[in-house]
């Protein structure tokens, strides 16, 4: 257990399939034949001052590298788990050392191991950056709902009339934003916005903008909250409301959306 070899939570007298899973592994980090069996060799080693500490290094596998695997995805380190410790695990070991504080080098040994199964290990910065957008855009689509019947008045941004930039300014600086007010125009052409060209593309958070009636230019602007409706500000109807964009007229002057998150 010294070692870190034994994954149970006390010592036993019971050779038993976790201390042959132990004993394989550590047959495995010390290129010995991985019997599982305590011979000779192996007690010899285990007991000798060259024995070394569990780590996972490059080209191992086993169940053990799968679960290691489990605990780095979770975390937004690595895209899938394959059961074999190469090249990807490698830089995802490095990204999850770098982020945590631990000395970088890739290897799985028992700083690393204790970091990750503690509650102090941090999701990767772009799974932390998901989970804050999630946030951002539960919170938009709530203040949006919010502001329903709220008057429609030119130029107004809030808190209790608006025109139809004036309600995406004021949800998405509630959500978290600190975009400046544009119109809708404006909004629209956000380059670092991802671009969606497709009302069968949108997700709930999107910003979808419209043409006036010639077609000429960017009139109008609301905000999707998924379902095929969003919630905008209408000067036709005086105020908030949650609706259909996904009918006729709408789809006909859809110009595009961008996700601001």
């Amino acid at each position: 257990m010294e070692l870190g070899y034994l994954d149970i939570d006390e010592p036993t007298l019971h050779f038993g399939p976790a201390t042959e899973d132990a004993v394989m592994r550590f047959q495995r980090q010390h290129e010995l034949q991985q019997d599982k069996i305590a011979g000779a060799q192996t007690l010899a080693l285990i007991y000798s001052d060259d024995a070394k500490k569990y780590t996972l290094l490059e080209g191992t596998r086993g169940t053990d590298v799968d679960s290691f695997q489990r605990q780095l995805k979770e975390l937004g380190y690595l895209r899938k788990v394959t059961g074999y410790y190469g090249s990807e695990t490698i830089e995802a070991v490095k990204a999850f050392q770098k982020v945590n504080g631990l000395s970088v080098d890739g290897k799985a040994g028992e700083k690393t191991f204790n970091m990750i199964n503690s509650d102090k290990a941090k999701q990767s910065p772009e799974l932390a950056k998901q989970a804050r957008s999630r946030a951002n855009i539960k919170k938009m689509i709530e203040i949006a709902k919010a502001q329903l019947g709220a008057k429609y008045i030119r130029g107004n941004e809030g808190p209790n009339s608006y025109d139809c930039s004036g309600l995406v300014y004021y949800c998405l600086k509630q959500g978290g934003s600190n975009r400046r007010r544009l119109n809708a125009a404006g909004y629209s052409n956000i380059e670092d916005w991802e671009k969606i060209d497709s009302l069968s593309k949108l997700k709930a958070g999107d910003l979808l903008f419209f043409r006036n009636n010639s077609g000429s230019k960017i009139g109008h602007v609301g905000i999707y909250i998924g379902n095929g409706e969003m919630v905008d500000a209408s000067s036709n109807n005086g105020k908030v409301v949650r609706r259909s964009c996904t009918s006729a007229t709408w789809k006909r002057l859809f110009a595009w959306a961008r996700r601001p998150w």
